[in-house]
């Protein structure tokens, strides 16, 4: 990211800044939120990959410089058309690549007859690429490219979809028509009859047919545009206790969670009680909220709706949950910012 320029998007300065300071709060923290940033953070790159944007232009870096503003951790009078403008990208990047009929993911489905959320985001995406304003030295600069490559990008997928439409197709998956798959078949037309980089028409057709019959086509497992998620969270870091209070506390929960595991092994509803009787014993949650508290709520939420997913225990409601009319409090902010879906096209 080239730090001398600045970028206006619907008459809003968006700032590098503001995701650099994010990181900074994250960083201070056990549970981070924004490890694709670091190397970004400390050293900003002029030449990225895709597979690097799309780790920044993310929900949950969005989520993450919401949170932290609304904290008060991120003081930046730019943060919120930031976290807005990043949000809206990463829309944009799942609308261009829908794969699946049903995803989870409401803007990563495909274009459709029955559905056109798909395509108002990209119709939406065009009017905000169009306003988007890159300034450097006080000049402004035309000759930024990738502004007017997405726009061709979007028209081209769009005029596709309106064709089809016409000849009755239902479903357009977007992912179908993006660059990672012409770049894996193209690679293995030039690779037929020896090293070919520029066939002909004929050669490329010739190809095509050979490939096809003899199924040397093979898709990539993966892309460069996302990466394997599955990373393991490394719990066995000893954490340094600041006093013996945190230790007592700590004890505590450990003490508490192992009785509560035994659960499992025994359906002794006196020795159940006994548990929820005792549950005075957690150590208190800090009363000023923090970005790491809030990340710690939401992973406590997520775990929480796993383990009742499976094993729907009346005993162990009350001890896990709270009741889903209690307001939102700020330690919260992370969570309600990482899972809320907006109704609106884009967030203003």
């Amino acid at each position: 990211m080239n730090c001398k320029l600045q970028f206006i998007v619907n008459k809003e300065h968006v700032a590098w800044t503001d995701l650099i300071d994010t990181y900074k709060i994250d960083s201070k923290s056990k549970t981070t939120r924004s490890t694709y940033v670091q190397n970004y953070a400390r050293t900003p790159q002029p030449q990225q990959l895709s597979e690097n944007a799309s780790e920044i232009f993310s929900h949950t870096v969005a989520a993450a410089i919401k949170s932290a503003q609304e904290l008060g951790q991120l003081k930046s009078t730019t943060s919120f058309a930031t976290a807005t403008f990043i949000e809206n990208i990463n829309n944009i990047f799942d609308a261009l690549n829908s794969r699946v009929l049903r995803d989870a993911n409401p803007y990563k489905r495909p274009l459709s007859i029955y559905n056109s959320k798909t395509e108002d985001v990209l119709e939406a995406g065009l009017v905000l690429f169009e306003n988007i304003e890159v300034y450097e030295n006080n000049r402004q600069r035309k000759n930024i490219y990738c502004l007017k490559g997405f726009q061709c990008t979007i028209k081209a997928i769009l005029l596709l979809w309106n064709k089809l439409k016409k000849e009755q197709v239902k479903y357009l998956l977007t992912n179908f028509t993006n660059q990672d798959p012409l770049e894996n078949v193209f690679s293995v037309v030039r690779n037929c009859s020896g090293y070919n980089p520029n066939p002909t028409i004929r050669q490329f057709r010739i190809s095509m047919e050979r490939i096809i019959s003899i199924r040397l086509k093979s898709n990539l497992g993966n892309s460069n545009c996302e990466i394997d998620d599955s990373e393991h969270l490394d719990l066995d870091v000893d954490i340094p206790m600041a006093n013996n209070e945190s230790n007592s506390e700590m004890s505590g929960n450990i003490s508490f969670l192992r009785q509560v595991s035994e659960l499992n092994k025994s359906s002794n509803i006196e020795n159940s009680e006994k548990v929820i009787q005792n549950k005075e014993n957690i150590g208190p949650i800090p009363e000023k909220p923090t970005l790491e508290l809030s990340s710690n709520i939401y992973v406590a939420g997520y775990l929480a709706h796993t383990l009742l997913k499976h094993h729907d225990c009346e005993i162990c409601k009350p001890i896990i949950l709270k009741s889903d009319n209690a307001s939102i409090n700020k330690s919260e902010y992370f969570c309600f910012k990482r899972t809320t879906v907006v109704t609106n096209l884009f967030i203003s």
